[in-house]
């Protein structure tokens, strides 16, 4: 996807949006529906534009843990935690594993290499050991 290092702020989730057209057909996620860095610097906001797209696209709420947030700061796993949402950090920036783990992220991936990985952080029923966050 992107080598290490050419990380530029904010096109983080661009990357995952044609990464998800292509790696994740058959796995039941809809990323076309989602809310990237390149639509707003207020990572805050991407959540509830994210969730407004899937109400406006499913005619289903998508509360809570149902949204995921996938990315790859501290600030993006703040964002998830704040709104309820399910937080997938991915430490292909400038952030460890152990920096995402810190700030909270339900699940760390070292990349987004790996479509079986990703689906299982993504899907909370594929996930081996997940549980729900006390609200």
């Amino acid at each position: 996807m992107r080598r290490r290092g050419r990380h530029r702020p904010g096109r983080h989730r661009y990357g995952t949006r044609r990464y998800g057209r292509r790696g994740t057909r058959g796995y039941g996620l809809d990323l076309d529906v989602g809310a990237y860095g390149n639509e707003s610097a207020i990572r805050a906001d991407l959540v509830g534009l994210a969730r407004q797209r899937a109400t406006a696209a499913y005619g289903a709420e998508f509360g809570g843990e149902a949204t995921v947030l996938v990315g790859d700061t501290p600030l993006d796993v703040a964002a998830a935690l704040a709104a309820g949402a399910r937080a997938v950090g991915v430490a292909t920036g400038r952030y460890s594993m152990a920096d995402l783990a810190q700030a909270g992220a339900h699940v760390v991936l070292p990349d987004l290499a790996d479509t079986e990985r990703v689906v299982a952080a993504v899907l909370p029923d594929r996930a081996p050991g997940y549980q729900p966050r006390p609200a």
